[in-house]
């Protein structure tokens, strides 16, 4: 009896203190920041940063010789691309000047990456040696529209120039070395004369140079200028001039001199003159009408043969060279004093210099091709541009005559999308739905279209990518994506959110943003109501006790009277 109420008391301990015994942890999960890119809020530490990195000075760095200098430009964000990149070159003392151009232009810089400019220098012809600052600048922006810039000085050493005291540069000399007629040279005909002169120094460059034609009768006169600006010309260079001629129809026969002056200065800004007398041969005029010729009245046809443009289109965002190749339809005559104009009614597509072109002349038959460079203005409507090509000139007796033609130039504008949202919370539970909200717009001037957002992330499921669709410029679409987080993992996770579309030219294109978050494992948390009714009954266990106890010697009792009755019963059946 005492084993059964002692494992009674034992199993009421028991239940008792259980609860006590087991208490789930619930450590607190160290929240975990996931960075994203706030595109509203101007933050300049999103920015990229555009950086000289590197450069080198490579060839020749001796007075008037030209050398490159390479340039590095690092992009040392890891983040952040950089667009629309304008670098700019100069020097001071103009002791070195940029050959061709003092600037480019870069479209795209990815985070980490460099871009190599390769700057062709010229060097004075008067320099010294030592030390000389370049300056670098460069203005840039962020996908986001933020503007940077950065100005780097470099230094570029040239080397001492070695010089012989007793020996004196002679002075320069440039002049006519040889020139030819093309073309008839009778009484009112048109001749086109060619004269090639040279810089006749063997070290020496001259400045400012300029030829002037000059015949004393009359009887040769230029059909344009009489003069030409060569302007620099290094030593042992050549220059080659066609200069288109009238012969006065009343011109006898006979030989004329004409001179040809070269105007320059030398090295120490001293100036300097040449003149070269030319003889042309005008012959004898024919008297005789009984076999002379009729007139050639008909009309030279100049016409466009072909054209091409770089990459077959025009964009804001880039220069493109158009080539236009002109043909002289005529088999009979010569076309001269030709003017070439190119124009375009919108005022949407520009040419970088001169809209305007003079070619002196066009032989028989024969081609001329216009390399002329264009840009469009960032509001250019996307689509088929007509630009429209003039063209003026004279045939061999002076007649005037004109025509143009109609080309056609696609203009692209390049898609640009900006986006925000994209923000995974710092942990999610195992088996709950998380949906990610992205804002997307047009901040270019074509439509996007097929607009679709995806992601790929370690833990996270989702149904697939969802579809934004087409969005016009300017405009802004929203839309969610629900990832499922799964119940078989745990922890650190991390991966990408991908956004594609495509231009109006089914080019594509592609966003990404790295995402991450915390993983942690879901746990059943038992209501308020039913933890109370375990509690409440846990309090009364003392109860249930006291109840037992009582029952126990209840037992006991009426056991121990039975015992006590049976033996009275038995000694009184003795005793009878």
């Amino acid at each position: 009896m005492k084993k059964i109420i002692c494992a009674v008391i034992t199993t009421l301990i028991v239940i008792l203190i259980t609860p006590f015994l087991y208490q789930p942890s619930f450590a607190a999960e160290e929240e975990k920041e996931v960075s994203s890119l706030d595109f509203d809020s101007g933050n300049t530490a999103a920015a990229p940063k555009i950086v000289v990195a590197d450069y080198e000075a490579v060839g020749d760095m001796t007075p008037g010789s030209l050398f490159t200098l390479s340039v590095t430009i690092r992009n040392k964000s890891a983040d952040y691309s950089a667009e629309n990149i304008k670098l700019t070159f100069s020097e001071a003392t103009g002791t070195f000047v940029a050959g061709r151009t003092d600037s480019a232009y870069i479209d795209t810089l990815p985070r980490n990456k460099d871009y190599v400019w390769e700057i062709p220098v010229k060097i004075s012809s008067v320099a010294k040696g030592g030390d000389y600052i370049v300056n670098i600048q460069g203005e840039y922006e962020s996908i986001t529209g933020i503007a940077g810039s950065f100005s780097t000085n470099i230094t570029v050493t040239m080397p001492e120039v070695e010089t012989t005291a007793s020996v004196k540069e002679p002075s320069p000399k440039a002049g006519v070395v040889s020139y030819s007629i093309k073309g008839d040279t009778a009484p009112g005909k048109s001749p086109v004369f060619s004269i090639t002169v040279k810089n006749k120094s063997e070290k020496t460059a001259v400045t400012d140079y300029k030829l002037t034609f000059t015949e004393g009768s009359g009887t040769i006169l230029p059909s344009g200028l009489d003069s030409v600006d060569i302007g620099r010309l290094e030593a042992g260079e050549i220059y080659k001039w066609d200069l288109p001629v009238k012969i006065s129809k009343s011109a006898t026969g006979g030989n004329f001199a004409v001179t040809v002056t070269s105007d320059f200065s030398g090295p120490d800004g001293e100036k300097y003159s040449s003149a070269d007398n030319l003889t042309v041969s005008v012959p004898v005029k024919n008297e005789s009408t009984t076999d002379e010729k009729q007139p050639d009245v008909s009309q030279p046809r100049l016409m466009i043969s072909s054209y091409t443009l770089d990459g077959g289109y025009l964009s804001p965002d880039s220069k493109k060279n158009l080539i236009i190749v002109f043909k002289n339809n005529s088999e009979k005559k010569q076309i001269s004093n030709i003017k070439l104009s190119l124009s375009e009614e919108s005022g949407e597509i520009r040419t970088q210099d001169m809209a305007t072109k003079y070619v002196s002349a066009i032989g028989k038959g024969d081609f001329y091709t216009w390399d002329v460079e264009l840009t469009a203005v960032n509001k250019a409507a996307t689509g088929e541009h007509n630009v429209t090509v003039a063209m003026e000139y004279e045939d061999e007796n002076g007649s005037p005559y004109s025509s143009s033609e109609v080309i056609r130039l696609q203009v692209r504008q390049k898609s640009k999308l900006s986006y925000n949202g994209l923000v995974l919370p710092a942990t999610v539970t195992q088996g709950d739905t998380v949906t990610l909200s992205v804002t997307l717009m047009n901040t270019g001037k074509g439509a996007i279209t097929n607009c679709q957002v995806s992601a790929d992330i370690e833990g996270l499921e989702t149904a697939g990518s969802i579809l934004i669709g087409d969005i016009k410029p300017g405009d802004t679409k929203t839309g969610n994506l629900n990832l499922r987080v799964s119940s078989d993992y745990l922890g650190d996770t991390k991966g990408t959110v991908a956004i594609t579309y495509e231009d109006e030219f089914g080019e594509e294109y592609k966003e990404t943003q790295n995402m991450a978050t915390f993983i942690k494992e879901y746990v059943e948390i038992i209501s308020e109501n039913e933890e109370t009714e375990k509690e409440k009954a846990n309090k009364n266990w003392w109860i249930f006790l006291l109840i037992g106890l009582i029952v126990a010697g209840a037992a006991a009792t009426g056991i121990t009277a039975a015992v006590y009755s049976s033996k009275i019963r038995r000694i009184e059946e003795e005793t009878l």
